[in-house]
This record gives C-alpha cells, sequence and structure tokens, in this order.
C-alpha cells in the first residue's frame, strides 16, 4: 500500500515537472532566508550569554542631571565598584573596564592596539575570557604587567607563539615603560560586547594618573556580579538596584545622580547612552532585530501561502483521476493518504533543497551582515524545528485536496458536474494575503539594507 502511494507520488512529481520544480524551489527558497534570518536574530540575541554567570553579571549606569535635561550614560566613578563590593555583601565580585590608546612595541616590532582596555584583576574570574597562557589569578598583581590577546601575540611572537616561552617577554609602552608580559587570553568571541587586544591592570593607572580613584573620575564601566543563594539563584536584582539607586550621595558629598542596574545580556542591544559613554563596546539595536523578524516571519508565510495555493490550485485539476479511482474502488481514507503522502514529500524536498540553497549564501550573507555564523546541524532543536515546519506545511498543503476532492460523488466528476469553482473563495483569499504580506516585506526590506548599509560604513 505505502510503496503504491509513493510510486503514484513520484509519477505524479514527474508529470507535471515544471510545477513541482516551482513549488518545491519557491518553498526552498523562502525557508532558506528565512533560516538566514533566524540565525542572525539568534546571533544578536546571544551577545554575551557565553559567559558562565552572565545572568548574575550587570553594570551599573547613571541618569546624570545636565542643564537641558536628564542623560542615560554607561560610565561611572573610579572608587565606585570598590566601594560597592565593600559595602554590600550581595555583591560577589566587580571589575572595572576603561579604553586606552598606546604604542607597543618589541625590539624594531611596534603594534597600536585598536581596543586596548585597562582593567581590574578579577577581570578574567567575571567573564568568560579562558587565558592560553598564564595564570588568570596571578596576572596583574603588579602594576606593570600587560595580557595580549591571540591576534597580538600573533604579531609579536609569530603564528607558532605557542611553542615559544612569550610569558615574561618585555613589552615597551609608548616607548617610555617597560611591562611584562604575564598572559594571552583567547581572542573574545565575536558575540561578546567587549572587545579587546591588550589589557592593563587597574593598578598602572593607579601608578600614573591619581584622577582615577577621585569621584569625579566618571570614565569607568562598573561590572558587578550579585552573589547567589546555596541553589543559585542572584540575589534580588531589583531590591539591589533600589538599595544602591542613591549610593553617590553618600559617597560623593551629596551627588544626587542616581546608579541603575543593566543585565549583561541586554548591554548589547539596548545601550543607547548620551556622551558617546558607551562607544567601546560594541553595540546592535533591538529594534532592527525585531524588524528581520517581522521580515522572516514574512518571507516564510509567503512562501508557504504560495505553496499551498500552488497545490490547491493544482488539485482541482486532479479531479477527475479521484472520481476515476473512487469509482473503481478507491477508499476515501487511501485518497485522503495519498493526497497527505504527496504534500509531505514535495514540502521535505523543499526544506532539504533549502538546507542546500542557505549553506551556498551562507557565505555571502555572512560577509554582508559582518557575522560568522553558521547553521547549526548539531542541535537537537534545529531539526525538531524544521521537522514541525515540514508536519504543518504538510498539512496545510494536503488538507484542501485530501479532505474536499476525496468528498465528492465520482458520478458527478465524470459527467462534467464539477467545474473547479469550489474552494475559489479560498485561493483567492490566499492571493490576497500573499499581497499584502509582500508590501509589507518589500518596506522591511528597505529597513533591512539601510541597517546593512549602516552597519558596513559603521
Amino acid at each position: 500500500m505505502l510503496r503504491n502511494c509513493l510510486k503514484i507520488t513520484l509519477r505524479q512529481l514527474w508529470r507535471n515537472r515544471l510545477y513541482s520544480l516551482l513549488n518545491i524551489g519557491g518553498l526552498a527558497l523562502g525557508i532558506a532566508c528565512c533560516l538566514l534570518i533566524a540565525l542572525y536574530v539568534h546571533d544578536e540575541w546571544s551577545y554575551d550569554r557565553f559567559n558562565a554567570n552572565y545572568d548574575h553579571i550587570y553594570r551599573i549606569t547613571e541618569k546624570q542631571k545636565q542643564a537641558d535635561g536628564l542623560f542615560d550614560v554607561a560610565v561611572t566613578p573610579g572608587p565606585l565598584g570598590p566601594k560597592l563590593a565593600k559595602d554590600f555583601p550581595e555583591v560577589a565580585q566587580t571589575t572595572r573596564v576603561r579604553g586606552w590608546f598606546g604604542l607597543l612595541t618589541r625590539g624594531r616590532q611596534s603594534v597600536e592596539p585598536e581596543k586596548m582596555l585597562i582593567v581590574d584583576p578579577g577581570f578574567f574570574s567575571l567573564f568568560s575570557f579562558p587565558l592560553i597562557a598564564g595564570n588568570a589569578e596571578t596576572v596583574f598583581r603588579n602594576p606593570d604587567e600587560v595580557v595580549f590577546s591571540e591576534a597580538i601575540a600573533e604579531r609579536f611572537f609569530g603564528a607558532d607563539w605557542r611553542k615559544k616561552n612569550v610569558i615574561g617577554q618585555a613589552i615597551q609602552l609608548n616607548k617610555q615603560q617597560t611591562l611584562m608580559l604575564t598572559g594571552v587570553a583567547k581572542n573574545p568571541p565575536t558575540n561578546s560586547h567587549i572587545q579587546f587586544d591588550a589589557l592593563l591592570p587597574f593598578k598602572w593607572l593607579e601608578k600614573n594618573d591619581d584622577w582615577s580613584m577621585k569621584w569625579n573620575s566618571n570614565a569607568y564601566h562598573t561590572y558587578i556580579q550579585l552573589r547567589a543563594d546555596p541553589v543559585g539563584k542572584p540575589a534580588d536584582a531589583i531590591a539591589f538596584g533600589e538599595k544602591i539607586k542613591t549610593q553617590l550621595k553618600r559617597y560623593d558629598n551629596g551627588n544626587e545622580t542616581p546608579l541603575l542596574l543593566q543585565p549583561l545580556s541586554t548591554i548589547y542591544l539596548h545601550s543607547k547612552f548620551a556622551f558617546g559613554s558607551d562607544n567601546r563596546g560594541k553595540r546592535g539595536d533591538i529594534a532592527y532585530v525585531r524588524i528581520f523578524v517581522a521580515v522572516g516571519l514574512i518571507v516564510l508565510l509567503i512562501a508557504v501561502i504560495n505553496f499551498v495555493n500552488l497545490a490547491t490550485a493544482r488539485a482541482s485539476q486532479r479531479a477527475k483521476e479521484v472520481g476515476v479511482r473512487k469509482t473503481v474502488g478507491a477508499q476515501r481514507s487511501s485518497l485522503v493518504g495519498q493526497f497527505l503522502g504527496e504534500a509531505l514529500l514535495m514540502t521535505t524536498l523543499a526544506v532539504f533543497t533549502s538546507l542546500l540553497l542557505a549553506e551556498a549564501l551562507l557565505p555571502l550573507f555572512n560577509d554582508i551582515a559582518g557575522k560568522t555564523v553558521s547553521i547549526p546541524y548539531h542541535l537537537p532543536t534545529f531539526w525538531l524545528t524544521l521537522a514541525g515546519l515540514t508536519g504543518v506545511v504538510s498539512l496545510l498543503t494536503g488538507l484542501y485536496p485530501a479532505f474536499f476532492l476525496s468528498s465528492f460523488r465520482p458520478a458527478s466528476v465524470l459527467k462534467g458536474v464539477f467545474d473547479g469553482r469550489a474552494g475559489r473563495g479560498f485561493r483567492q483569499s490566499l492571493v490576497v494575503g500573499q499581497f499584502v504580506l509582500s508590501i509589507a516585506m518589500v518596506i522591511g526590506t528597505v529597513l533591512i539594507y539601510r541597517q546593512l548599509s549602516f552597519m558596513q560604513d559603521a
């Protein structure tokens, strides 16, 4: 029985090759586009979630009062982090981050890192940036130390730097100060809002600039990790935020500036701070992510509606075939199974074709979007999602011909009474829906084009 249904299905696909190619190709292209958009959205959403305790980590921000209004800023005074850690048991650890510039030299070789940061010793315990060389617990014990990223280590010591004894090497800063290399960190993940090439200890800044410990030194990103209870639940962030909201008033002679908590996982997509106070890190925009989600769903809906519309239109032309098969004794259940089987086979072919299309388009997509995403074949949820999509589209495509065409009387069809008009209103509504969604997609495409242009120019 199953073998016979499969033979009939394959014969139908081959007999109507052009129709099959257009229908499968259209759905495959829609799924491929939706898949690429989904990869982009997931990558944007995943920022900073690689950190082991990302849901316990927050950045302290301020709402500063200026002459022309209130402004959200992402920088805080240098002494704030240590004071919070000392005064509040809820704070497990803290680190400060500040951008810096300088020329690093070793012998005749000089490198000016694009992203040099000054950080506290707790930087490597707060964030999940592993060291390839060196000890995370001992780096930055002394002020005249430096940690490189893999990329900078390769520029100084070559691609085979791991085979060399690079720890302890002398590095000149601005050809004036000698620093000792105490660690090499793995390059930060692309989905981290914190990016660095070289790290200097906060002790070095204190040694060279006493302004860093003054309460008017608003130049530091202050991160804290809230302490978890024995079962792993972090301290109540809302309650803690209320406790520290007016702490600057205590620390800085009546400073009325409120302190706020920003969850680490929201920094990349939800950071619109004044005065360029967040311009040292990578930033996205949640508004564009939402637009991408909407466009991806619209593309998928258009492809599915087109697939269903072509399938139902084609089914109406098979009325006489159904009539003959019912005349010779075919049961309604076998006809329903036949149509649903055809829909399942076509949808499955479209889904696997979409994977081939997505793989072919992925290098171009990554180049345009500035990403390094890949299709997550290793994730069970990925295959479950594709299986669910295949099942839903198959049902939408196969239900109409399966239950409508198998329900009429064969004598009426063979006498020519059936003219295919039944169900025309359903197909016309699908066409109208396609037009509406297409207009919405054009608008979304323009917005996405502008976003990609902005990303390439940034």
